[in-house]
């Protein structure tokens, strides 16, 4: 039972991201006057993955990631302090899938 919760909570979430991925590829390719709309569906989806549980380390980095966005690029200290925090995360993630692969 745990297993396939685990397993629907992460098929939700690939699939939601990766819409969220493909909508943000298309935001840079798209005409002027479908960019509004593109960005309103981007929002949509940046919604939708802040309310799924994450179903591992990774998610829960992609939803930092969403929150910090426009912050990470900053050279103030707020920024750094949000970089150092996504930096730990990967960190670790990428030390526990070392461990268990």
């Amino acid at each position: 039972m745990a297993s396939e919760a685990l397993n629907a909570s992460a098929a939700a979430w690939k699939a939601a991201f990766e819409k969220y991925r493909d909508l943000s590829l298309s935001l840079n390719q798209a005409p002027a006057g479908e960019a509004d709309a593109i960005e309103r569906a981007i929002a949509e989806q940046e919604d939708l993955l802040l309310g799924l549980e994450a179903p591992s380390i990774a998610a829960v980095l992609q939803k930092l990631e969403i929150l910090f966005e426009t912050d990470l690029d900053k050279p103030d200290r707020d920024g750094a302090e949000k970089r150092l925090i996504i930096d730990d995360l990967a960190r670790l993630h990428d030390e526990a899938e070392l461990l268990v692969g």
